[in-house]
């Protein structure tokens, strides 16, 4: 074993993990300077400078969310509190790559490499939509009102795709409105939603859109719940793609055959990735510490 290796690595992702945290918090108003006010106090938003005439807006709990790190930052240390957030995310990194070498997994899947000799991409994304039984071109698979009604649902969400790229077809509804359906659990209880086809087939992306989403499958928090992300499985899948995203774009800048206006968009997705990327650790770590 190359403990020399080990150990520049493990110097090497602490700092990087520290410059991240510490970037993120730094658009919030929470430096080794202390904690700034808002430049903006609106009902529902809050807004901070980090570079002039360059504002960080928080909206809703994230603005809950800041309050919690600039105490955390004023009780223990704005150094101190990197460190932890550096080195729970390290920790926790190192524990998911101990336990896929090991095939200690439960979906035996590895998150953070792969098992194909020469892959870059993690087994976890390109094993994402496999599912036992179905086709392999992820376009969708057939399934009849039959097993719908055997399955016999307490909640049905149609999306009809059909309708959302203009393809005609018998639409949706129709083809749900039959007594097989009828007497489903979902269909007796009105519990039957038909989302928007558009947002949910062709936009997709988007903070935006995402709660529109939500709303639209009449998902609505708690007035008691508590700002979280995901769960750690896929919350390390996002760190993993970020990751992958960030070095094949850093190989992007030592390239000879681009011009200097390629050169710069290149170093503007990679801050824009830095910052999502960081903004994750953040959340995950407020995440990790408001947990019963």
């Amino acid at each position: 074993m190359n403990k020399t290796l080990l150990k520049n690595f493990a110097t090497q992702a602490r700092v990087r993990l520290m410059k991240d945290v510490a970037y993120r918090l730094g658009l919030m108003g929470i430096t080794n300077k202390g904690n700034a006010q808002p430049t903006v106090r609106q009902p529902g938003m809050e807004a901070y400078e980090y570079a002039k005439g360059e504002q960080f807006k928080l909206f809703g709990t994230d603005i809950e969310a800041r309050r919690h790190l600039a105490e955390e930052a004023r009780a223990k240390g704005f150094d101190q509190l990197v460190e932890e957030v550096a080195y729970t995310w390290f920790n926790r990194l190192i524990a998911i790559r101990f336990m896929e070498v090991n095939d200690y997994l439960p979906t035996h899947t590895r998150v953070l490499s792969s098992v194909t000799p020469g892959q870059t991409v993690p087994d976890i994304v390109t094993h994402a939509l496999d599912v036992a039984g179905a086709t392999n071109d992820h376009q969708g698979d057939d399934i009849s009102v039959e097993t719908i009604a055997a399955a016999n649902p307490d909640w049905i969400l149609v999306m009809d795709r059909d309708a959302a790229i203009g393809q005609e077809g018998q639409a949706a509804a129709q083809v749900l409105d039959n007594e097989l359906m009828a007497n489903t659990t979902a269909w007796s209880n009105g519990d039957v939603t038909y989302l928007d086809g558009g947002r949910w087939y062709i936009m997709i992306h988007g903070v935006d859109n995402a709660v529109e989403m939500l709303s639209d499958a009449s998902v609505k928090p708690a007035a008691s719940a508590k700002l979280n992300t995901e769960t750690p499985g896929a919350s390390i899948d996002r760190l993993s793609i970020m990751s992958l995203r960030i070095f094949h774009l850093e190989e992007q800048l030592e390239r000879t055959d681009v011009d200097a206006t390629h050169m710069e968009r290149v170093r503007q997705r990679i801050a824009r990735c830095r910052l999502q990327q960081a903004d994750l650790l953040i959340r995950c770590y407020i995440n990790s510490n408001n947990s019963v």
